[in-house]
């Protein structure tokens, strides 16, 4: 522990991953080195470490385990998806299931908004949700990942996703916020919205948020990935971050 704590600390922003986060949450994934993981800008070569590196890291991706930055459960299940059998890592997620370290719907949203890489196989994933899951399909419907993936692509930086708030005596959880400039982004699906009861209560919090000093802004499935950074860069153009479009 004081030699991988050695490591993390040594490396600005670096976090504990795979299979030495694996080991933090007391699983066993095979690995003859320490793994930590940084930033795409940051390359670290030292003996005895393998450094990953993410473009694709968010706020939720990370969490404080003894006294360490660590990969959150989602994530590391993610990311040893394509090291691990489809059997051990179904009982890698039952395991942290089981000790209410990891929910399916996390899971999901992690899966779905990660793509494919050496080392990584959301397939994998999406299938061991399947099977844990009635009535769960990763299909295209997964708006919010899409999203995620669109301001990637453009060159944006990546908000909050389930940003919880208290407004107006009531709390909120947002799709996918920016807090630092009250920028929220709410996920449309008719799917979804074409119950009055959830119009309804959807105007409401758009009303509260908007009050609360909130820019709100709507994306569709109906919206091309384009037609969406393109909104979400506007609304980030006052800090500068208009991106590649």
């Amino acid at each position: 522990m004081r030699g991988l704590a050695a490591v993390v600390l040594s490396v600005d922003g670096a976090v504990v991953s795979h299979a030495s986060a694996a080991a933090m949450y007391d699983l066993r994934a095979p690995s003859d080195h320490y793994e930590i993981t940084t930033s795409r800008a940051r390359q670290v070569r030292t003996p005895g470490v393998r450094a990953h590196r993410s473009v694709c890291w968010l706020p939720e991706d990370e969490v404080m385990r003894r006294g360490l930055a660590a990969s959150s459960t989602s994530r590391l299940i993610v990311d040893l998806s394509g090291r691990l059998t489809p059997v051990q890592l179904g009982k890698m997620i039952d395991a942290l299931a089981r000790r209410r370290l990891l929910r399916i719907a996390d899971l999901a949203r992690t899966s779905g908004r990660l793509r494919a890489a050496p080392g990584r196989s959301p397939t994998v994933v999406e299938d061991l949700i399947a099977a844990r899951c009635s009535g769960y399909s990763p299909g295209d419907s997964d708006l919010e990942a899409r999203v995620i993936r669109a301001l990637q692509r453009h060159g944006l930086r990546l908000p909050t996703a389930q940003q919880r708030i208290n407004v107006a005596d009531r709390r909120y959880r947002i799709d996918l916020c920016y807090p630092d400039v009250k920028l929220a982004i709410e996920i449309d699906s008719w799917a979804y919205h074409r119950w009055r009861s959830t119009f309804d209560g959807d105007r409401a919090k758009r009303n509260d948020l908007t009050l609360a000093g909130y820019r709100v802004l709507q994306v569709t499935d109906g919206m091309s990935d384009r037609d969406i950074a393109a909104a979400i860069a506007q609304g980030l153009a006052p800090l500068g971050e208009l991106g590649a479009l």
